[in-house]
């Protein structure tokens, strides 16, 4: 079946389970706004494509980018929920196998890798019951299997970005000797995709970054109410992410393809991520109008850039927002 959310569509192909959940596939562009922009191809799981009713981390980018107007991207998602980078291996080789063959359709400017939440901090995973035993198959896996793949797509042609993920409370993830607890946990996933990263720039790839999620969460939590804010980031107790916790990690994202952009010099319009496009995200996902700064400040978004030249786009558009809550309240109590 194939549903579009916020111009990605979605395919899903049945897993072995039966279920058309087992296995997603998704494959789409972002808005369009001006040249053909970046291709995306994000290998990983649940992470990435929760919250589902905004399609996932690539459907949060590319509200921001309407909300700010950036250049156009096109993301495609190889996910499967529940797994890892060792699971996903023989897919991703075909995906980048593909691309590697440099056909227009095929082609990749940056994969985003993010592995089972887990296995990074030194978890006990599935049949690796030893602690550290997931995380070492996985850094074996990347210098041995993907690393090659993604060397074939060019010397410098292709980022690949790793996504770091988060921690979570002890009585989240039952394993309190190992992970310890979120702060912890944070800390030890940080150094599990540095370990990555090292696999990886050790197999020869060259353009590897590491988009510091966990960091964030982490500095959210430090922050200001932190305790209070914390909860709001865990949907459930697997940790995927609530509407603010996917806003927060798409403001990360946003700004390291910003980055990407320049290195490139890909810029044909502003692409800087500001305080008022996220406010406008922030509205349409419901997340709550006092929660933006705090996003914002985590994220490292400027929080004085409304005003900026390169940001009127955006703000024109929040002035359309009010103005349509404006007409839609005096609809309700005239009628």
């Amino acid at each position: 079946r194939q549903r579009t959310r916020h111009g990605l569509t979605r395919q899903f192909t049945m897993g072995s389970s039966g279920s058309s959940s087992a296995f997603a596939m998704l494959r789409g562009q972002g808005a369009q706004s001006s040249g053909e922009g970046m291709r995306v191809l994000w290998i990983g799981n649940s992470y990435t494509y929760m919250p589902e009713e905004f399609g996932g981390v690539p459907g949060v980018l590319s509200m921001l980018a309407d909300a700010g107007g950036a250049d156009a991207m096109h993301h495609e998602q190889l996910v499967r929920g529940g797994v890892g980078l060792v699971d996903l291996a023989p897919e991703a080789a075909a995906r980048l196998a593909c691309a590697a063959e440099d056909r227009a359709d095929d082609k990749v400017d940056v994969v985003v890798l993010q592995d089972q939440s887990l296995t990074p901090g030194g978890g006990a995973v599935g049949s690796c019951k030893q602690p550290g035993a997931a995380r070492d198959a996985c850094v074996e896996v990347l210098r041995s299997r993907y690393a090659p793949l993604l060397r074939e797509l060019g010397s410098g042609e292709v980022t690949v970005l790793l996504y770091q993920t988060w921690g979570r409370p002890a009585e989240m993830h039952c394993q309190p000797e190992v992970l310890g607890e979120f702060p912890d946990m944070c800390e030890r996933t940080a150094a599990g995709y540095e370990a990555y990263r090292r696999a990886l720039e050790s197999g020869g790839v060259q353009d590897v970054q590491v988009v510091p999620v966990g960091d964030a969460y982490r500095r959210l939590a430090a922050g200001p109410q932190g305790t209070e804010m914390l909860p709001n980031l865990f949907l459930d107790n697997i940790g995927h992410a609530t509407p603010t916790a996917a806003l927060l990690i798409a403001c990360l994202f946003a700004k390291s393809f910003a980055r990407l952009r320049k290195q490139r010099r890909l810029v044909t319009v502003s692409s800087e991520l500001t305080r008022v496009a996220v406010a406008i995200v922030a509205r349409k996902m419901g997340v709550p109008a006092d929660q933006v700064d705090r996003i914002c400040e985590a994220a490292g978004v400027d929080l004085e850039s409304a005003g900026r030249a390169g940001d009127r786009r955006s703000v024109a558009q929040d002035q359309t927002l009010m103005s349509d809550s404006l007409v839609m309240w005096c609809k309700t109590c005239c009628f």
